[in-house]
């Protein structure tokens, strides 16, 4: 019609529409590390068993994968040594529950002593990362890409007591699945992501429940359809698991929003609990939680994002650890 774009939503024309986002290495370049791990539902052609690496060549099949191997890598971000104080520490927690505190100093390394400089880029800090990790006894197993510290077999990664690893982009994102028909604007046969426990309470195929992991951020493409039972997608700090700076993006568009449903609701994605006839209704999941300690605030990055998003049937009663909690749509 000829009117100016009102960006800011002040009601007058113009103004600018901000908002927070993290990049990622060349996601075509595997050889020096890739920051963002894909989950593409499409991908899915074994049942009950984990397709894709996480490149987006070869996305994850399921959510909860995903979240997983990025709770337990190390993203040293892009200004290396530069982001590091002396005296910085982290722990890692092995599957025999034996926990190391690491430390780094300028004043060299040694042990669980990590040495660094100010002027060592990503990848020499990573390696240095790596040495320190492998050298220290614990029952797991370290790969090292670039700037990428992934361990295998940790039940736990605190990098808290460093802030800069706290802020390196540990990116998971999310596409929609636009179903046989290759249309994401036609939604009955689009590719459901399903979040909670069935009827009989066992998992649902992306995960329980969505628990974002420290320093990690959820981007939720535009076109994903979610459907949910009993679950919320939660960010920050839950009783005794440190996940602060975690965050949540839902990044729908004006064209293809983020779609988020019962996982009662057949309309969308086809009829995805074929021995039940439940209608969908509200409350029968939870909702989207950020929590205070979620995404970048204390740097003045407010990461946590819900745009275009078509949310439906949330509000309800959901679990966190032992303890059930009531939650809004968006909480």
């Amino acid at each position: 019609a000829g009117t100016a774009l009102d960006g800011n939503a002040d009601g007058i024309a113009g103004g600018q529409f901000d908002f927070w986002f993290q990049s990622s290495e060349n996601a075509a370049d595997t050889s020096d590390g890739v920051n963002t791990i894909f989950v593409d539902k499409t991908n899915d052609t074994l049942a009950n068993t984990v397709d894709g690496t996480g490149e987006l060549n070869d996305p994850y099949d399921n959510i909860a994968t995903a979240l997983a191997v990025a709770g337990s890598r190390i993203v040293v971000p892009g200004r290396g040594g530069a982001a590091i104080a002396n005296g910085d520490t982290f722990t890692v927690t092995d599957n025999l529950n034996t926990t190391v505190t690491f430390d780094f100093s300028t004043g060299g390394g040694g042990g669980t002593t990590i040495g660094f400089t100010a002027g060592d880029d990503a990848a020499t800090l990573a390696a240095a990362i790596e040495a320190a990790i492998t050298g220290a006894g614990l029952n797991v197993t370290v790969a090292t890409t670039g700037n990428l510290v992934q361990l295998t077999g940790a039940t736990n990664l605190d990098v808290s007591d460093t802030p800069g690893l706290l802020s390196g982009s540990n990116l998971v994102r999310v596409v929609g699945g636009d179903g046989f028909d290759t249309d994401l604007s036609t939604h009955a046969d689009n590719e459901a992501y399903l979040i909670g426990t069935d009827n009989s309470n066992n998992p649902l195929d992306d995960g329980d429940g969505l628990l974002v992991p420290q320093a990690t951020t959820l981007m939720i493409d535009g076109g994903t359809l979610l459907k949910l039972r009993k679950a919320s997608i939660d960010a920050g700090t839950t009783q005794s698991v440190d996940r602060s700076a975690g965050a949540i993006q839902l990044l729908g568009t004006p064209e293809f929003n983020v779609l988020m449903r019962s996982y009662y609701d057949d309309a969308m994605g086809g009829d995805t609990d074929p021995a039940d006839s439940i209608d969908p209704a509200p409350g029968q999941w939870g909702g989207i939680v950020m929590r205070d300690d979620s995404d970048l605030e204390q740097e003045g990055i407010f990461l946590n994002w819900v745009n275009h998003a078509d949310i439906q049937h949330g509000g309800g009663r959901v679990f966190v650890g032992s303890v059930q909690k009531s939650f809004a749509p968006v909480h």
